[in-house]
């Protein structure tokens, strides 16, 4: 695009000022990739998906989509099983019910491979209280896309009771 009705001088500062910009832009964009791929988890890795719905789990013991909804910062909370004890996870899974004052019912697990089949991203995302604790991240904007995602996820967990 040529900007004729600019003169010679500011069109090279806008020109310089342009190309500034986009090296800038381009230094974050690489520097954040390389982020996202350092804390990216091995498709081999279980992870637990915390049900605190007793309507998130069909009669035949299924999940249901909107287990896997994300919520609107996009980033879906699990809890890595990475060195737990079944003990370790269901502890994890009482502080998040605690936390949210609902009653645990039981969790959903599934395979980082099933997570990144879908162009999702599973990354780790250690807090205080759980340092096995992940995030689903990468997810579309559009809710109906966000639903198909669900659907695939939930289709290829395995609902774990807590009782």
């Amino acid at each position: 695009m040529r900007l004729y009705f600019l003169d010679h001088e500011k069109r090279t500062v806008l020109s310089r000022s342009l190309t500034q910009s986009l090296r800038r832009f381009w230094r974050w964009l690489t520097r954040s990739h390389r982020l996202v791929e350092q804390e990216r988890l091995p498709d081999h890795e279980l992870l637990a998906r915390f049900i605190l719905r007793k309507d998130y789990v069909r009669f035949d013991k299924t999940v249901k989509p909107n287990a896997f909804i994300p919520p609107k910062n996009l980033q879906l909370s699990v809890t890595r099983h990475l060195s737990l004890t079944v003990e370790l996870i269901w502890r994890a899974g009482e502080e998040v019910a605690a936390i949210q004052n609902l009653p645990l019912h039981g969790r959903a697990d599934i395979e980082c491979s099933h997570v990144t089949k879908l162009g999702l991203i599973a990354r780790a995302s250690p807090l205080p209280t759980n340092s096995n604790h992940a995030d689903i991240i990468a997810w579309p904007d559009d809710k109906p896309a966000q639903k198909l995602l669900a659907q695939e996820l939930a289709a290829n967990s395995t609902y774990v009771s807590k009782s």
